[in-house]
């Protein structure tokens, strides 16, 4: 997390990179609440971002902040959680050119 913050619900976050057949990259996360579920593959939420800066992939994805929408609830997953997301995506030119855009996505 940038600046060595706190994050604002337990677990591991672990944001990738997932290659969707037919689609191709796309920005995922999966939450384990536990050190012994990552370890068990245990999986308590799972998420797959929709592509909407390319048709052809979004992905590299690291988490630059998040922040709880409740403060009073009792929710300790990301789930309650606002997360900033750093990535790459391609941008495709008129020419046909493919280049590697850098973005935020919320």
């Amino acid at each position: 997390l940038y600046g060595g913050a706190d994050l604002p619900f337990s677990g591991i976050l672990l944001l990738y990179e997932a290659n969707v057949e037919g689609k191709g990259p796309s920005v995922a996360g999966t939450w384990f609440a536990t050190e012994d579920d990552l370890l068990e593959g245990k999986i308590s939420q799972q998420f797959l971002t929709s592509r909407t800066l390319s048709g052809n992939a979004e992905g590299t994805p690291n988490l630059i902040r998040a922040t709880t929408m409740d403060a009073k609830s009792s929710d300790t997953s990301p789930q309650n959680c606002v997360l900033t997301i750093g990535m790459h995506y391609f941008d495709k030119r008129e020419s046909g050119e493919m280049i590697d855009q850098q973005a935020y996505a919320v």
